[in-house]
């Protein structure tokens, strides 16, 4: 199993631009698992944080 560590520079509350990154890493990736850090999608935004927050019904992340 190839395991990929992948530390990208987020954009805080720039969720779009973010996870943008992370599918250009995952198409051109060549291993099985890869491992993003916390908050990967939206930075850190402190209380904003629940502005972020997805239906698991509708969304793009779960």
């Amino acid at each position: 199993m190839l395991v990929e560590i992948a530390q990208i520079d987020i954009r805080n509350g720039d969720k779009e631009k973010n996870l943008e990154r992370i599918c250009n890493i995952i198409k051109n990736s060549k291993s099985d698992l890869i491992l993003f850090p916390e908050l990967f999608t939206t930075g850190f935004v402190g209380e904003k944080i629940y502005e972020f927050a997805e239906n698991l019904n509708d969304s793009k992340t779960v």
